[in-house]
């Protein structure tokens, strides 16, 4: 009998499961898992209220077929990682998923997933009719080229401000100035383009990190201003909008304010 503390991969790319034992060697396991041997993972007794009594919350995740697809989207069945999630170093407890692939510049990847909750003995028929429903997979920019809305950003340069229009819609305020044009959707050579407040503080930029302090070469985006952790930067995705337009947009709209009411 081997104690098990925790599986960090149950299906690891697909074909191998990986434990976490307490003192078994490589030997003891090897002697103990033999090729073609069955396995039964299953919960040890506890006291406690009787399963009929409990209530559950159930991931549905999927079996990933798209792995299958011969696409070459994915590079291993992706993963559910939770609890210990192989012991490593984290400042949390781990619950995410894994798409096991490699995504290019504005592909974007979708899944679809159900959580389920109610009472625990019923959560296998209430999962298991779900599992051919789930999906994973991605798209090509390309896909989205003829789509979205047009967006046009203006400046007005009596009130230091910023508004936009979507579609066919027209500005408001007929002295703005239109500076850039963009889409809703993702293109080729455009990339998302932000509106980021800090403590009375905004930029227009490509930059998701502009504000981030980058403490000791760390990415942390939630921190704004390092004197007062407090202090949490706000985004506003304007659109998709070339990086190659000269200048471009984060150039000539800066640090102007954006106002809704504008246009």
């Amino acid at each position: 009998e081997l104690e098990v503390i925790s599986i960090s991969h149950s299906c690891l790319v697909g074909t191998q499961t990986m434990y976490l034992m307490t003192e078994a060697s490589r030997n003891t396991i090897n002697a103990n898992f033999l090729q073609d041997d069955v396995v039964e993972i299953f919960y040890a007794p506890a006291t406690g209220k009787p399963e009929a009594d409990n209530l559950s919350l159930t991931f549905v995740h999927g079996t990933n077929p798209e792995f299958n697809s011969n696409r070459g989207i994915f590079k291993a069945k992706s993963r559910v990682r939770y609890g210990m999630a192989g012991n490593l170093k984290r400042d949390g407890i781990v619950w995410t998923t894994n798409y096991q692939g490699t995504l290019s510049f504005g592909d974007t990847y979708f899944n679809r997933k159900y959580m389920i909750s109610g009472n625990y003995l019923d959560a296998p028929g209430q999962a298991d009719p779900l599992i051919s429903e789930t999906i994973e997979d991605k798209d090509a920019i390309t896909y989205y080229a003829s789509q979205g809305e047009v967006i046009k950003l203006y400046n007005y340069a009596a009130s230091g401000s910023f508004g936009a229009t979507v579609g066919a819609e027209t500005c408001a305020e007929t002295s703005a100035v239109e500076y850039c044009v963009g889409s809703s959707a993702p293109k080729s050579g455009s990339s998302p383009l932000f509106y980021i407040t800090c403590n009375g503080a905004s930029v227009v930029t490509f930059d998701l990190y502009h504000f981030d302090p980058f403490i000791n070469s760390n990415y942390q985006p939630w921190l704004c201003d390092i004197n007062d952790a407090s202090l949490r930067p706000e985004w506003k995705m304007l659109g998709y909008f070339p990086t190659s337009q000269n200048p471009s947009c984060q150039t000539l709209l800066g640090t102007l304010t954006y106002d809704s009411n504008l246009c």
